[in-house]
């Protein structure tokens, strides 16, 4: 009986013996089926983690890794822990952006400097100058510079001016000018290239030119013409003055009772030597000096015509016409001006 008894209780102990076991078994499957390992790289430095969080999340919080808005991770933190998953956290960088006037701190994880502009919405133009490279790898407190470049043609419209024109003419007075036409300005039509920085000129190439209106010149008639004005007021247009030696001759007898003119008064022009206060007289010339049948005034003398010549009028000598053989005398010899009439 009491044999028994022991079996009985040696039973109960192995069946309680084996379901500690047993039990410690499944406890421990069940442990190692809920702790995983994971591998972080932060930056390219790696770090292997073991833990029996559900979510990655829970093990950034246990391992007390902060991440960022704007870091870049690999897997959604809300999602379930595989085991021997490898996780990738860049984190973000500050950086000073400087566009449009203005400079602004940026925190970002992109790879490079372009990733970065298109990740702010910060859009760059076709001719933009990005400073560094759009290709450069992001760093920390790295400086940014958008140089906003934009080239336009431009048209414009420049005035030509007038240019004034002096005409000299012996038909006006020597001091004297009259506007015979009015200067025009004109206008061209120019292309430009023009390239500007930030909104400031930088530089810019000329296209084209092209005259829509040709200018018109301005045309002063200046006078050439040199005046003199007689005793009586009379203004008179002379060409060129000269001093000369001055005689007289007649064809009054002299004192010897022969006329003083040997061919009685006809000139060499075949005209009657005359003697016209109210007009033009008779002097001779030498035809070398002053042409036959130019127009003179006679200082002292009046008007008169180069009608005659003579054997004793060489170069700058003049005879004048008188009516009297006394007037000669009183003529006399004498230096005066002689102004060619135009």
């Amino acid at each position: 009986m009491e044999k028994k008894a022991n079996n009985k209780f040696k039973n109960f102990f192995d069946i309680r013996l084996i379901s500690l076991v047993v039990g410690s078994i499944y406890i421990v499957c069940v442990v190692f089926s809920l702790r995983k390992t994971i591998i972080i790289n932060i930056d390219n430095e790696t770090t292997t983690v073991t833990t029996f969080s559900q979510k990655y999340g829970d093990v950034f919080k246990d391992k007390n890794i902060r991440v960022g808005n704007k870091d870049k991770v690999s897997v959604d933190l809300q999602s379930a822990i595989k085991d021997g998953k490898n996780i990738y956290i860049k984190k973000a960088v500050e950086v000073n952006v400087n566009v449009d006037g203005k400079c602004m701190k940026v925190l970002s994880s992109a790879d490079d400097v372009y990733d970065m502009l298109c990740s702010e919405n910060i859009k760059l133009g076709d001719e933009d100058i990005v400073t560094p490279s759009k290709h450069t790898k992001l760093k920390q407190n790295m400086s940014v510079n958008i140089k906003r470049v934009k080239t336009m043609i431009i048209n414009e419209k420049q005035e030509i001016k007038f240019t004034t024109d002096i005409k000299n003419s012996d038909e006006y007075e020597k001091g004297t000018s009259k506007v015979i036409q009015n200067g025009e300005n004109g206008e061209k039509l120019i292309s430009y290239k023009v390239v500007y920085e930030d909104g400031k000129e930088v530089s810019r190439e000329k296209l084209s030119e092209k005259i829509i209106k040709e200018p018109v010149n301005k045309i002063i008639i200046k006078g050439t013409m040199n005046f003199i004005k007689t005793s009586s007021g009379r203004r008179l247009a002379y060409i060129k003055k000269l001093r000369v030696k001055s005689t007289a001759y007649t064809v009054d007898e002299n004192n010897d009772g022969k006329p003083d003119a040997p061919y009685y008064g006809r000139t060499f022009t075949d005209t009657i030597a005359r003697r016209n206060v109210n007009g033009y007289s008779t002097v001779a010339v030498d035809p070398r000096v002053i042409p036959l049948g130019t127009k003179l005034y006679v200082e002292g003398y009046g008007l008169a015509i180069a009608e005659d010549t003579g054997s004793a009028i060489k170069g700058n000598k003049i005879d004048v016409y008188v009516n009297s053989y006394y007037e000669t005398i009183k003529w006399g010899i004498k230096t005066v001006n002689v102004y060619i009439l135009k």
